[in-house]
């Protein structure tokens, strides 16, 4: 708000002389007010991609700042988990400061973050991520006292409401758990009909939005997308939305979509696999954000390819290796010899 000092001269209760003028800079002082949005460089929206470089931007919102003054932005993201400043995967504070010369009262300012989000070794295998993590910006305003340059600053206007959605970004993460539909293990029998069933958990993935899935099976041999006896290449497209119905204070959102066996609109993976013994299987998935702004058009971006690895362990019964999962990022099925 902006407001203006009158002035009224009385004498003996008479009104003698006034000074009203509504748009004097002089006699003005301002109320700044600020709102913010908080955006992935690729999405467009309030979902980003953990990679090895994020980019996000805030977009400040400002009404009634003194025109012709310079301004200090003072933006840091907000871990929601920890309530602490986001530290990036090398361990330094997400921060960032803006000087701005402002010529309006009203306006906008972006500030731009950019930061690593995963380090991967020299095979490309992900070491540390911080997907999974959902996080809010905080931003301060100070205004220049005397001089340009003078150094001396005085905050004018804040916004640090940890639950405004417009100032929250998901930064989802999936990991995925393959079983054989009969053994119920990471073991399968080479056979005609075999059924793998994929069960993907998510976190942090942004509610109402809509999402495409897509799970292949690949063999660790060779990497390749598993094409089976019949010929058909195996890979599954799955759309899911995060239907989650946040209460006040609730923004952590979670879930798995399920298989269709389990009576969810999940993966099965449908195998002709008689000649398929002794191979070791994975699945691979990519989890992609629909955004449908703009003329029609549709956005696809990835959000998470995660795996788990495995190691193998014996199967008391059969003597056979099995497979069983570890705190790593790869998920093997190994299907048994085929019996004769």
């Amino acid at each position: 708000m902006i407001y203006v000092s009158d002035v009224e001269v009385y004498l003996a209760d008479k009104l003698v002389l006034e000074y009203k003028q509504q748009y004097d800079w002089h006699e003005s002082f301002y109320i700044p007010e600020i709102t913010t949005r908080l955006w992935d460089d690729k999405t467009g929206v309030d979902v980003t991609y953990a990679e090895e470089t994020v980019t996000v931007h805030d977009t400040i919102t400002y009404r009634k700042l003194m025109p012709r003054t310079r301004y200090k932005v003072e933006s840091r993201l907000v871990d929601m988990e920890t309530g602490e400043t986001l530290l990036d995967v090398n361990g330094s504070p997400v921060v960032r400061e803006t000087i701005k010369n402002v010529t309006l009262a009203d306006g906008e300012i972006t500030v731009d973050f950019e930061f690593p989000a995963v380090i991967r070794d020299d095979k490309g295998d992900i070491v540390k991520s911080l997907a999974g993590t959902i996080f809010v910006c905080y931003e301060k305003i100070y205004i220049e006292q005397g001089e340009e340059g003078s150094g001396k600053w005085v905050l004018v206007a804040d916004h640090e409401d940890f639950w405004d959605e417009s100032q929250r970004i998901y930064m989802p993460y999936i990991d995925t758990t393959a079983l054989d539909q009969k053994t119920e293990e990471h073991i399968s029998y080479a056979e005609k009909d075999m059924k793998i069933y994929d069960t993907v958990h998510y976190e942090a993935v942004r509610p109402e939005y809509t999402y495409k899935l897509v799970s292949e099976l690949r063999d660790t041999a060779t990497g390749e997308i598993v094409v089976d006896n019949a010929g058909k290449k195996q890979v599954i497209t799955t759309y899911f939305k995060a239907d989650f119905d946040l209460q006040d204070n609730q923004y952590l959102t979670y879930g798995d979509v399920i298989p269709e066996n389990h009576e969810g609109s999940g993966m099965t993976f449908d195998v002709d696999a008689e000649i398929f013994a002794g191979r070791t299987l994975v699945v691979y998935e990519r989890m992609y954000l629909e955004n449908g702004y703009g003329a029609g058009s549709i956005l696809w971006r990835s959000i998470r390819s995660f795996w788990t690895r495995t190691r193998p362990s014996m199967c008391r019964r059969c003597g056979r290796v099995r497979l069983t999962a570890t705190h790593s990022r790869r998920r093997r099925l190994q299907t048994a010899p085929r019996r004769l």
